[in-house]
């Protein structure tokens, strides 16, 4: 660690050792505290179980009608989103190649992830993601 210059490491005359973090240290501990809390807090509005996960199958993924938050969707999978902020949301996949995110609480966020698995949707997790992030074709494409 000492090499990769995430800590100094220092002996005093007592040939006591004192390990301390640089700032490039301090940096990665802090972004994986962040990332060990998420997990837990996502943990605990799972409950005692862990998220379903269904993989997406090799042949494609058929085009499924789901109603989340009273408004219908046609999506073929869905992903809950963890953002780097903590902010939270469901992405759907939809025709075309097109997404949607649905913002909203941890807890209704695995309340419309649990529905999507539910109606036989693949889904999945991704932590950590940039804020500023595309949710949407078209975001996406003014990017490029």
């Amino acid at each position: 660690m000492e090499k990769k210059g995430l800590v100094r490491i220092y002996r005093r005359n007592d040939l006591q050792l004192m390990v301390l973090l640089t700032a490039e240290g301090q940096s990665l501990a802090n972004q994986l505290i962040k990332e060990e809390n998420r997990t837990d807090c996502l943990n605990d509005v799972a409950g005692e179980e862990h998220l379903p996960y269904r993989k997406t199958p090799k042949d494609g993924t058929k085009l499924v009608s789901i109603s989340l938050l009273g408004q219908e969707y046609i999506t073929r999978q869905a992903a809950l989103v963890i953002y780097a902020q903590g902010n939270t949301g469901l992405k759907l996949w939809l025709e075309e190649n097109e997404t949607v995110t649905i913002h909203g609480s941890l807890s209704t966020t695995v309340e419309l992830y649990r529905m999507c698995y539910q109606t036989g949707l693949p889904v999945h997790t991704v932590a950590l993601v940039a804020d500023d992030m595309p949710t949407t074709a078209a975001e996406e494409a003014g990017r490029a």
